[in-house]
């Protein structure tokens, strides 16, 4: 975090976790949660895929209730906003979630020098075997090590995959593998969550050469070995990005694969306690013999990642009081997906209303049409953050989603409910820059929302678990910006390229440029009371009051620590 906001003072008992709304019965005792397109269906004791709504006795309740794991002063134009309360600050809050996808004890991690081991008893340094592996590549393709550089546990319901049947691996053997079933597993059409394998798909089979040969290549394409602290967990990128430097990137280990029929899937049931790690630099390993992996992308993972529920107690009425006594306009819900939060957010966006503030809303959109009629009155503005275009291969490796088509209809839905809406499309080179997809997006937003919908194409920066790609190029994004424009739609930006002109609002009638921005800043203005154009009178769609006066101010995050951790 950029700062710290010295004499915090929040005043608050330990609160507890709330009834959530948006859930139903159903068999067994399960409960559905409605509040993302997930739909989770969880049994007694569990919870659902982001860890904190969970099933206590029939019904469903949310655990991080108030508790803030993140609380930050931010200009509304980083959200980002550029035609929402114009050059305003906003008290940016956001809770901790998980989306880990995890195994029972006593999953065997095959690792790089071709044993076996727990996955209860893995820790942080330990290398297991990994492959940079698509259906199109995965047979012939080379091992490679992989570093954990962080455990976890929960309890979640066991699902089953059985594989080998009538078309074995090669050394015969069928085997079966226990897993959540949000894990992603590598099938022959793709990477897929575990519920949703079927039989008939095939799984990579994974398994070691003999010992002789597994040990001549390694000798052959020698690697140093890491040494990290046991028990160090890695929560910060830095960290990340000095394990990765000290692997070897191109060892080639001694191991081979065979595509094997699935014979079965199942949910078992039982719900266990079941071991989840993080890996680099590639994020596969193989789990009880076939290839899975965990997901890749968040630029916000030290909360978002997080299986524990933690942070400060802050009451809904505080949080406009906190919001008031830092000289912000507005009060928003960002930094990890407040859709699973969305009970605070309706409390705390009633009690902002109240005292005056707006309220803001930044989501990935995977959310429900229930989800978005339940914050109508609620939340003025939304801000949907696209990643690779929402393109079909880039959600399901990097998100675990099957497609984008949820995050449209929740944009219709927006759309439907006059709640005021931006995009963001994160523009990641190699895994999520394709140009035609972010066509065929800008051509959907264009005949579905209408042309004056803003949308920013955002620079990526390496962080998390791609540390080894590159920063966007500048002119990717400037191509990005072209579609846009060629597509109809009249408002469209580059963001995190601070000076880069596509920052800037232009007109459309006349393209003078109304509002100037250096980064988050709003370094001139052209409009006239009613947001008209001085030039041609063209009216701007924007939403809200701008501020009385621009500014600049750093940005300010209250330190909110995290707890002590004791093994797994």
């Amino acid at each position: 975090m950029a700062g710290l906001i010295p004499d915090r003072t929040f005043g608050a008992p330990r609160l507890v976790d709330k009834e959530a709304i948006l859930w139903g019965p159903a068999r067994d005792g399960r409960v559905v949660c409605r509040a993302c397109n997930r739909r989770c269906s969880i049994p007694e004791g569990s919870h659902g895929f982001c860890y904190v709504r969970k099933n206590v006795g029939g019904k469903l309740y949310l655990s991080s209730y108030g508790r803030l794991a993140a609380m930050q002063i931010d200009p509304i134009e980083k959200k980002p906003f550029n035609h929402f309360h114009p050059g305003t600050r906003v008290f940016t809050v956001g809770t901790v979630s998980c989306n880990w996808h995890c195994h029972p004890a006593g999953t065997q991690i095959t690792l790089a020098d071709g044993s076996e081991k727990g996955v209860e008893s893995l820790k942080p340094g330990d290398r297991v075997c990994s492959y940079d592996a698509t259906p199109h590549v995965a047979t012939g393709a080379k091992p490679k090590p992989n570093v954990v550089t962080e455990v976890r546990s929960r309890t979640a319901e066991l699902w089953s995959i059985r594989w080998g049947g009538d078309r074995p691996a090669r050394d015969g053997s069928k085997g079966e593998t226990l897993i959540t079933g949000d894990h992603p597993v590598l099938t022959r059409a793709g990477w897929r969550q575990a519920a949703e394998v079927r039989p008939g798909d095939h799984v990579l089979r994974v398994y070691p050469k003999s010992a002789a040969a597994r040990d001549a290549t390694l000798e052959l394409n020698g690697w140093r070995v890491l040494r990290v602290p046991a028990g160090t967990i890695h929560d910060h990128a830095d960290s990340i990005r000095d394990m990765v430097a000290a692997t070897v990137f191109s060892p080639a280990l001694a191991s081979d694969n065979i595509w094997a029929r699935v014979t079965a899937v199942e949910r078992t049931g039982r719900s266990t306690k079941v071991y989840g790690f993080e890996c680099i630099p590639s994020h596969t390993y193989v789990a009880d013999g076939i290839l899975v992996h965990n997901c890749l992308f968040c630029q916000n993972h030290a909360i978002s990642k997080e299986s524990e529920v933690y942070g400060e107690d802050v009451p809904p009425g505080r949080l406009p009081e906190l919001a008031h006594e830092n000289g912000c306009e507005g009060v928003g819900f960002s930094y990890n997906e407040p859709t699973i939060f969305v009970e605070y957010v309706i409390d705390a966006a009633r009690e902002a209303h109240r005292a005056g503030k707006y309220t803001a809303f930044v989501t990935n959109g995977y959310g429900t049409a229930e989800m978005v009629r339940a914050i109508r009155g609620y939340v003025d503005g939304v801000v949907v953050d696209y990643k690779g275009s929402g393109g079909e291969t880039f959600q399901r490796r990097q998100t675990m989603t099957l497609s984008a088509e949820p995050i449209k209809e929740t944009l219709l839905e927006l759309r439907a409910q006059k709640i005021h809406t931006e995009l963001t499309d994160l523009v990641i080179p190699q895994v999520g820059d394709d140009l035609d997809e972010a066509r065929r997006l800008c051509v959907w937003i264009h005949d579905n929302l209408g042309p004056d919908v803003p949308i920013q194409f955002t620079r990526f920066h390496p962080d998390y678990k791609l540390l080894d790609l590159p920063v966007t190029p500048y002119e990717q994004l400037v191509r990005h910006h072209e579609a846009a424009v060629a597509a109809g739609l009249n408002f469209a930006y580059i963001g995190n390229v601070p000076g880069s002109p596509q920052e800037s609002t232009y007109c459309p009638g006349c393209r003078r440029v109304v509002i100037e921005r250096h980064g988050f800043m709003i370094t001139g203005w052209d409009l006239d009371a009613d947001y008209r154009c001085r030039g041609c009178g063209q009216k701007i769609p924007i939403e809200g009051k701008r501020a009385s006066r621009f500014g600049h101010r750093r940005i300010e995050a209250f330190d909110i620590p995290r707890p002590e951790r004791g093994g797994t």
